[in-house]
């Protein structure tokens, strides 16, 4: 069951799927690689073979994983090293959820997971996440909790999909959510 594919500046195909890991297809060899929780390739041992979402990032030549309960791990496509992110009920600027349903990177290179429970902002200089959550008492807080989509239209302002409660734009430049 494939969930997810990108491509990476090498031309190399990749592949997510629900219950049987990661793929890596080279196109210019003809070869594949794939990456589960019992394997370990090149520094990348998958916290689940449960891989809902790819987002490879170009400037960085990365590629962010986001899984199905094992949360957000970000493979580094030139030194091989990998980041494992996961919510830490003890760390208020972990994962808001191990559940990452959308990656999207912003014109200011912020990159946004929509998660199963609130919407995150990556702050790579100190790796960790600002959190984005439905509050009854904030009128101007996301609608939803759960994110399906994420995009950014001319005027930099993000319009979020949630699963339930509609469409939200959010504008950067008061962090109100409409």
């Amino acid at each position: 069951f494939i969930t997810t594919i990108c491509e990476d500046n090498d031309n190399n195909i990749w592949v997510g799927t629900w219950r049987n890991g990661l793929f890596k297809y080279c196109i210019k060899n003809n070869y594949y690689e794939s990456y589960t929780c019992a394997d370990f390739v090149n520094n990348l041992k998958l916290n689940t073979n449960a891989i809902n979402y790819l987002f490879y990032d170009e400037l960085g030549n990365k590629l962010y994983i986001g899984t199905w309960g094992g949360g957000l791990q970000l493979y580094n496509l030139n030194d091989l090293n990998v980041k494992k992110f996961v919510k830490d009920n003890d760390n208020p600027t972990s994962l808001s959820d191990n559940r990452i349903k959308y990656i999207y990177k912003d014109s200011k290179n912020i990159i946004w997971l929509g998660t199963h429970d609130g919407l995150n902002a990556y702050d790579e200089k100190n790796d960790n996440f600002y959190k984005y959550f439905y509050s009854i008492e904030n009128p101007n807080s996301i609608s939803g909790n759960t994110i399906t989509s994420i995009c950014e239209d001319n005027d930099n302002f993000l319009w979020i999909g949630t699963d339930k409660n509609g469409l939200n734009i959010y504008d950067p430049n008061n962090y109100n959510f409409t």
